[in-house]
């Protein structure tokens, strides 16, 4: 009677411990699902579509032609607040925009590291700014 008292215990926490295992492998994937949509989500806005319309209705109404350029490299599922990602990344291109007086290019780029971090970087081709 005993042992199969312990058998009977030994199977409910071996059941127990797979449970948990299942448990923290969806956990695990749902968390790769939001990091990968989030990362998707990124790369959308990366492709200037949020903030067109201020460059080119105000740049062309005045005659000034100004380019975007994006070198996306190949990143993972980023984590972040999507809000607070796309407005960083506005106002970023909103400042590189207003950079170009003269017109020019404004470039996003993203790119992962040997050590496994996400960049991203605005340049544009503008005057720059003083010391």
């Amino acid at each position: 009677m005993l042992t199969e008292a312990s058998s009977r215990m030994a199977d409910i926490a071996k059941r127990r411990k797979l449970e948990e295992q299942v448990i923290h492998m969806e956990r695990q994937s749902a968390s790769t699902e939001l990091a990968a949509g989030i990362s998707h989500n990124l790369n959308n806005m990366l492709t200037v579509e949020l903030a067109r319309p201020r460059w080119m209705d105000d740049s062309e109404a005045q005659g000034i032609s100004i380019h975007v350029q994006t070198e996306l490299g190949e990143i993972p599922p980023v984590q972040g607040n999507l809000g607070e990602l796309s407005e960083v990344i506005l106002n970023l291109l909103l400042n590189g925009v207003d950079a170009l007086a003269e017109g020019g290019t404004v470039t996003v780029s993203t790119q992962q590291s040997a050590d496994g971090f996400v960049s991203m970087s605005v340049t544009d081709t503008g005057i720059g700014m003083s010391d």
